[in-house]
């Protein structure tokens, strides 16, 4: 697709399958109240499955081809929380799709920042398919003092980038933000994107979109002397992104807020509200934290983990846990911990608990620190991450805002 008088191409990622092709020819032909109908309908019966993913998917690209990109935005986070959720390989198509959105509405800040986390998801799958393989040479661990630190191998950057040119995604993904940039007048960043995405393209897979855009980016610019190459590995974002990966779960900060407390409250709600609501929380938190630090062999200031309690107005108790100053990402800041009570204190039966964090996040293209909130849900082995949005700062108003949004739900 052409963006604007550029001429430069943007890749747009649409549901493939067989499926979304006959729904697609029944848009165009003035069917989209029936279709909008039929796909809500198969939402409802689809609620807490995979197909959930796949049906929003289409609900979002329905609105997109009938003119309403809000409602299609809408749809698209939705699929993309509930991918991250069961950690599902699609979720850097829903990021492509995204980002090509808020492209083509010139919103050219939210779509950077939706393929920054699309290009994220892709590589940090990659990580986890290649670290499967237990006997893989180009990955090991070694302590460094007390610090557990993970060594990548030579090669282990080509293993990477093989994954992630597995399909077009990858490339589509940086093709597009090459259109950002230009779109923002950094013509070389912009050409840096196109090349890498040429670079990353499958086997035998065609794709004229880079290409084309390097040809517009040479027409647009004067004729200045050639640049030596970089080396590949040096070139391309990919190894930017994989070293800035941190290896946390030998982190006494990151283990207690995503490991140790949310298997407390999920897996024993009625003891670890007894624990909380008591005289004594801080004095039974810091107890926590000294053990978490004893078996990882390591210490670490905890600041007292003050405890405060607030009614959020839902029928919820909530606890707010505050942590030591956040040192990376994905640190918590805050941890929240709601209740759903029937009886009273100190012999409440809890109905419902639910488990929240505010950690520090990067930006995926300038590193600049962000805020998310974050919900674990499950229980231990089998926790799961949920991300419910952002905060401008660290905010325990705001915090307390959203956690309030989300129990009302």
């Amino acid at each position: 697709m052409n963006l604007g008088r550029s001429g430069l191409r943007i890749v747009q990622s649409v549901p493939p399958s067989k499926e979304w092709r006959l729904l697609e020819a029944r848009l165009r032909a003035g069917e989209a109240e029936a279709v909008l109908h039929d796909l809500h309908g198969r939402l409802v019966l689809a609620g807490g499955t995979l197909t959930e993913v796949t049906i929003r998917e289409q609900i979002a690209a329905a609105y997109a081809l009938t003119g309403d990109p809000k409602r299609a935005i809408v749809e698209l986070h939705e699929a993309i929380n509930r991918a991250r959720e069961r950690n599902t390989t699609i979720i850097g198509r829903l990021h492509l799709f995204l980002g090509s959105i808020f492209q083509i509405d010139n919103q050219v800040a939210e779509a950077l920042e939706a393929y920054g986390h699309g290009i994220e998801s892709l590589i940090d799958l990659a990580f986890q398919f290649i670290q499967k393989d237990a006997n893989n040479p180009h990955i090991r661990t070694e302590f460094r003092g007390t610090d557990k630190a993970l060594v990548l191998g030579p090669q282990f950057l080509n293993q990477v980038r093989r994954y992630c040119s597995v399909d077009p995604t990858f490339a589509s993904i940086r093709n597009n933000m090459g259109v950002c940039f230009a779109m923002l007048g950094q013509l070389d960043e912009a050409e840096s994107m196109f090349r890498e995405a040429i670079d990353f393209l499958p086997t035998g897979y065609r794709m004229e979109a880079p290409v084309a855009n390097l040809r517009e980016i040479a027409a647009a610019r004067p004729i200045r002397p050639a640049r030596p190459t970089a080396p590949p590995d040096q070139r391309h974002g990919l190894l930017r992104s994989v070293q800035a990966k941190r290896v946390t779960a030998n982190d006494p900060a990151y283990t207690f807020a995503h490991r140790a407390l949310p298997m407390f409250a999920l897996g024993n709600p009625g003891k670890f509200y007894k624990d909380l609501a008591g005289a004594g929380a801080s004095r039974y938190l810091v107890s926590l934290w000294d053990g978490v630090c004893a078996r990882l062999g390591r210490t670490k200031a905890h600041g007292g983990l003050p405890v405060t309690s607030y009614d959020a107005s839902t029928g919820y108790e909530v606890y707010v846990i505050q942590l030591p100053p956040a040192a990376q990402a994905p640190d918590a800041i805050f941890v929240a911990v709601a209740f759903k009570c029937s009886t009273r204190f100190p012999s409440r039966k809890i109905d419902e608990v639910r488990y929240f964090t505010l950690e520090l996040g990067e930006h995926p293209i300038n590193l600049r620190a962000q805020y998310h909130v974050g919900e674990w849900t499950g229980r231990a082995p089998e926790l799961k991450h949920v991300n419910h949005g952002q905060l401008a700062h660290i905010d325990l108003d705001e915090f307390l805002v959203v956690l309030a949004r989300e129990l009302s739900r």
